[in-house]
């Protein structure tokens, strides 16, 4: 049948095709009739003419009309032989194949069949200007005109095509085709015009009633309405010259009159006549009704992504009130798919159109802390084409800034953020284009600015860190372009502010403006030299061939603290530089070496003295010259100084000190500890003078005896050290001095003592010195806690890197090491000086992650920012470690808040696990924070605590369950760690809100709960019934007739009849019912994320844990906004029993009390 249905319908085809052949054989064989005519009624005329012109005369009117006549019928032979030529082509195909064939025109040209005879063009050109000046031009019929245009065109296309010369001149020129068809289209407006005209004229002579009159009148107004303004625009359009040289200088280049405006009008109006055009409204409005109505996430994806489109092509649409509304709602969206499609959306829009980033630049600004992953990209992504198209918005450096905060993201993200920078910093620039690298390096100082402001340059180093520690040679490239700009700008400033100085001023106003110039100034300074310091931690050899231009720096008089910041800066890049430079000269190194330590006896602050110390060593044992640095004198000075102040403190242990001399005691103390830390002067010191004035004659060395000697690595008795002890003496008498200030800069200068030579914490006095101060609670003495903390970091940091260093090392000689030796040597006593320093004895790597989960719920958002970092490296390095300890960890954040809570003025509130979203990704309107609990008022706006600690586990559905039902355990009758009732509701409060994204999460924790209330509920009942005495007759306040309750348990369970069974000691029923709230808190958190993720009790009651992995890890559908979690009853509980008062316990005896508590039991 098919075969069959084939062969009919080619049959039909080619029954088609022979009709239409013979109806084509018939048209010529009529064509050639009439063009015989012609010519035989042309000759005729020609006679008659002749005739008469010899007989006499003949009227100028008729001649006109016998020329016309004549001319008509030459432009119908000429016309006829052309299409003579091209019988056998289907002008049909040639028109609608006309672009495909347009294409190939460069390379083949056309079909020789259409290429006319230029005698024949001459003679058509020469009939049409005729007829063009008689204005007989239209009587040809339109069918014929076409046919003709297109043919002449395709030879005016070979033409131009081929050798870009015009043999063909065109035979009706674009002009005269513009003015012919809008004057043809004007006459069928006139003639329109004209039917209508009398058309309604007729209708006003039919007997119609009024109000037919009126509509046909209104009908009528509206045609002859539209008529006029098409009547308009063709005259309008005639009025073009500028338009029709535009399209003559078109159709030369492209074969075509019609510019981009034509085709877009014509698409319009053809695109108006369609049905769905005028339905537009009708679909956007659904369009927008998906967005914001639609429940489920992946047609709000897709109808979010259907305006998008639109907007592409519109956008004008997103300027619409209720588009607009629409955006801004789904970009807090409570699916991350449905927050991408919009930022995507808002994106697309703010490209095309720069007017509109200021306005949505916020929006996208706080989407870039999404908790979403693909929105946070797709963010990153806008505002890099934001940078690269539009470099003079002035909100650069802060997106820039904002892009930087990202680089400790996820793997994904962070690999976006380093591409963006490489492209936008790190490309090489031509040389001679300096405005783009000066622009550059501005941005880049105001990124700077922004990071240091913000303490973010950590950021800001990791990203230079990964970006040449690659050493790619075009980014290597482009560094050095940038250090240099910078190193000029540097300089560019430098001037501006020596002249702002010399200029004098005489108002209070000038006075005022310098000033802020100034500051204006030496904060861009300090931008240009964090840059430049970041590039010289990372590849100080980059500014080797600069050393020599910040050395002046050096010699600047730093009073204010702006000063004293460059010239840290400019130091701390010294340090790193100078010892890469290959053959420096002695004049260099020797004039460095004295202006350091000029600094350093002037230097008042600690971290001016540190850095510059530092730097001297540096250089000094890179390149040992001068042979004794001029640091010596300045220690030997304030050695002598410090020794003479101790010995007469011991001799009148009660003298008064004034405060010049504290403070210069306060200087050489935290000097003389930096520079035994950098330097060792019992090598460099030999002056016997030196060593009489500061040794006394019975000089013991401190007792470094311990428990266990054998972890002590105790140096060569032969090697000197009489003058390190010395300094140990010193700063450990001052250490304990009754003046706080001397006290404190005496453990500063200890601590970097002991840094270097870690054997003096050994020392029992040292030791017990840090066990006080640890483990004392006393607030005076909060600031050296906290100094004896940094201490051990910095005692810490020193060993890390002499490990680095030895590892670094050990290539060189592995083959001659001894592993036993190397384990001992590597160890250090880093780890000996941990475990004396710690209570529990051994430290292991996962002693402290307790701990850094509970600083993860610290107020102080710089502190869980830091916290969150090095758990995501230790969950990156140690997969697992995090997960052994996580419910140790929630303790541990109750106990946090708990001694926050006590330290702080208001100790009444109850300890909650939920806080302020910083960022809410569904962010309501109207008050957010109910200023009664200090909370959310709804679940959108807040979040769990320890959020952090859930991201890191839920990734894995193995850790996420064993965390999850660990953490429900708590709640367990059977749990072996009983908790208090406010720290279950602490718990509580962060399951509640922990970040779920999957199904299988709430509804894992909804069984968990259900399995747990089960069995603990069930203890709770037996318990209760055991402590209860022998049950009695009574008589119910129904029955008349008494009845032995152990037989009924409803009866068991009424007010009275507990009543009467109660024992004489009542606590442990107290301590049950405080027990029950556990059960009563796990029911509210179930019924709560019931409503916040719209469960049904059949889909709980479906759920199994044991089916695969596919049936329930799918993304949770949606998440609604419901009041906050609060479990009244248990709150009411917590407030009573943790009060500093208990009315409760104190009424424990009454029997109203006794009658409350069965009443509580039966409810």
């Amino acid at each position: 049948e098919e075969e069959r249905r084939i062969a009919e319908e080619k049959r039909r085809q080619e029954e088609a095709e022979r009709r239409k052949i013979e109806e084509l054989r018939k048209v010529r064989e009529e064509q050639l009739r009439k063009q015989q005519e012609a010519q035989q009624s042309y000759k005729n005329v020609i006679k008659n003419g002749q005739s008469d012109n010899g007989n006499g005369k003949k009227s100028s009117g008729d001649g006109r009309v016998m020329a016309e006549h004549d001319s008509r019928a030459r432009l119908n032979v000429i016309i006829d032989q052309i299409f003579d030529q091209v019988e056998d082509i289907d002008m049909m195909n040639i028109e609608q194949n006309g672009k495909d064939e347009e294409g190939d025109d460069d390379d083949e040209g056309v079909s020789q069949e259409l290429l006319v005879d230029r005698a024949v063009v001459d003679d058509l050109r020469n009939e049409v200007q005729k007829l063009l000046t008689w204005k007989k031009l239209t009587t040809i019929s339109s069918d014929r005109l076409i046919k003709l245009i297109t043919i002449l065109e395709r030879n005016m296309r070979d033409v131009v095509s081929s050798d870009g010369t015009r043999l063909l001149v065109p035979i009706i020129a674009d002009d005269y085709a513009v003015r012919f068809y809008c004057c043809v289209w004007y006459k069928e407006i006139l003639e329109d015009l004209q039917e209508l005209e009398a058309r309604y004229a007729e209708s006003k002579r039919e007997n119609l009633s009024e109000k037919e009159h009126r509509k046909n009148e209104s009908r009528h107004m509206k045609k002859v309405k539209r008529a006029q303004a098409q009547k308009i625009f063709l005259i309008d359009l005639l009025g073009r010259k500028k338009d029709r040289q535009r399209r003559y200088e078109n159709a030369k280049r492209f074969g075509s009159s019609m510019l981009e405006s034509d085709v877009a009008w014509c698409i319009k109006y053809l695109a108006a006549k369609r049905e769905f055009t005028h339905s537009f409204d009708s679909f956007l409005k659904q369009i927008v009704t998906g967005i914001t109505s639609e429940s489920t996430v992946s047609l709000r994806t897709k109808a979010m992504r259907c305006l998008t489109q639109i907007i592409e092509s519109d956008q004008s649409v997103l300027l619409m009130p209720e588009v607009s509304s629409a955006a801004h709602n789904r970009m807090t969206d409570s699916n991350a798919a449905v927050r991408e499609a919009t930022v995507e959306m808002i994106g697309k829009f703010v490209v095309a159109n720069s007017d509109a980033i200021p306005t949505y630049y916020p929006l996208l600004a706080e989407r870039l802390m999404d908790t979403g992953v693909a929105v946070r990209k797709r963010v990153i992504r806008i505002m890099r084409e934001i940078c690269e198209k539009f470099p003079n918005f002035e909100q650069i450096p802060t997106m820039l800034a904002q892009i930087v905060r990202r680089v400790q993201d996820e793997d994904g993200v962070k690999k976006l953020v380093l591409e963006t920078f490489q492209s936008l910093w790190f490309q090489p620039v031509s040389e001679r284009n300096t405005p783009a690298l000066l622009k550059k390096v501005i941005v880049m100082t105001k990124v700077i600015q922004i990071c240091a402001e913000e303490m973010k340059l950590e950021a800001m180093e990791l990203l230079f860190h990964s970006l040449l520690k690659q050493g790619d040679r075009s980014s290597l490239a482009a560094s050095r372009q940038i250090i240099d700009m910078f190193m000029d700008n540097v300089l560019t400033i430098e001037n501006k502010m020596a002249t702002e100085n010399g200029v004098s001023t005489n108002t209070s106003n000038d006075d005022l403006t310098g000033a802020e110039l100034h500051k204006a100034n030496q904060e861009r300074l300090l931008a240009c030299l964090n840059t430049l310091t970041l590039f010289s931690k990372v590849r100080p050899e980059l500014l080797v061939r600069h050393a020599e231009t910040l050395q002046p720096y050096l010699s600047m008089n730093a009073t204010q603290k702006s000063e004293v910041m460059v010239l840290n800066e400019v130091i701390g890049m010294l340090e790193r530089v100078v010892p890469l430079m290959s053959h420096p000269s002695d004049a260099f190194l020797t004039t460095q070496d004295q202006t350091l330590a000029n600094l350093t006896a002037n230097a008042s602050g600690v971290t001016t003295t540190t850095v510059t110390i530092s730097c001297m060593s540096a250089i000094w044992h890179r390149f040992g010259r001068p042979e004794v640095p001029a640091i010596a004198a300045v220690f030997k000075t304030y050695l002598e100084y410090l020794v003479r102040v101790k010995n007469g403190l011991k001799m009148m242990p009660n003298r008064e000190l004034d405060n010049p001399k504290v403070l210069r005691i306060q200087r050489f103390l935290c000097g003389v500890g930096v520079m035994a830390r950098y330097f060792d002067f019992d090598s460099i010191i030999k002056d016997p003078e030196f060593e009489k004035k500061i040794f006394p004659a019975n000089a013991v060395r401190p007792d470094l005896s311990l428990s266990n000697a054998e972890d002590i690595n105790h140096e060569e008795p032969e090697k000197p050290r009489r003058i390190r002890d010395n300094v140990f003496d010193v700063l450990f008498f001052f250490s304990s001095s009754n003046l706080p200030t001397l006290r404190f800069k005496a453990f500063v200068a200890l601590g970097h003592l002991c840094a270097k030579y870690p054997e003096y914490l050994m020392c029992r006095d040292v030791k017990d010195m840090y066990h006080v101060l640890l483990s004392s609670d006393d607030p005076n003495f909060t600031q050296m806690r906290l100094q004896a903390l940094q201490n051990l970091e910095e005692f810490l940091k020193s060993e890390e890197l002499k490990l680095i260093k030895g590892d670094q090392n050990f290539g060189k000689g592995k083959e001659q090491e001894n592993l036993k030796e190397m384990d001992q040597a590597g160890s250090g006593l880093g780890s000996t000086v941990a475990n004396l320093t710690y209570s529990q004895g051994l430290v292991t790597p996962g002693t402290s992650i307790a701990t850094l989960i509970a600083m993860t719920t610290d107020p102080l958002p710089i502190v869980r920012s830091r916290v969150e970092g090095m758990l995501k490296d230790i969950d990156t390095k140690y997969a697992g470690m995090i997960q052994s300890t996580a419910t140790q960890g929630v303790r541990k954040a109750y106990q946090l808040q708990l001694q926050i809570r006590e330290s702080t003025s208001n100790g009444e509130h109850i300890i909650r696990g939920i806080r302020a979203c910083d960022v809410s990704p569904y962010a309501t309107t109207g008050a957010r924070i109910d200023p009664s609990t200090g909370l959310p008022r709804h679940s959108n706006d807040g979040q769990a605590v320890l959020s952090g600690l859930y991201q890191r586990l839920r990734t894995n559905r193995q850790q996420r369950r064993s965390f999850l039902t660990s953490v429900l355990r708590l709640f367990s009758e059977d749990s072996r760690e009983k908790l208090r009732l406010e720290e279950w509701i602490f718990v509580a409060d962060n399951i509640a809100m922990f970040p779920y994204q999957v199904m299988d999460e709430p509804l894992y924790v909804i069984h968990t709960i259900d399995s747990i209330v089960s069995l603990s509920g069930q203890s709770l009942l037996i318990q209760c019934k055991a402590h209860l005495r022998a049950g009695q007759p009574y008589y119910s306040p129904v029955q008349q007739a008494p009845k032995n309750q152990l037989e009924d348990d409803d009866l068991l369970f009424e007010p009275e009849a507990l009543y009467n069974r109660f024992p004489e000691e009542k606590g442990p029923l107290y301590d049950l019912m405080d027990n029950s709230q556990a059960c009563f808190i796990l029911l509210y958190l179930k019924n709560f994320l019931m409503k916040l993720y719209g469960f049904t009790e059949a889909k709980v009651q479906e759920y199994s844990p044991s089916e695969a992995a596919k049936v329930y890890e799918k993304a949770l559908s949606s998440r609604k906004n419901v009041p906050m979690f609060n479990p009244l009853a248990a709150l009411d509980g917590g407030r009573r029993r943790d009060g500093h008062t208990d009315p409760v316990a104190n009424d424990r005896q009454s029997i109203q009390s006794h009658f409350n508590l069965a009443t509580k039991i039966c409810n």
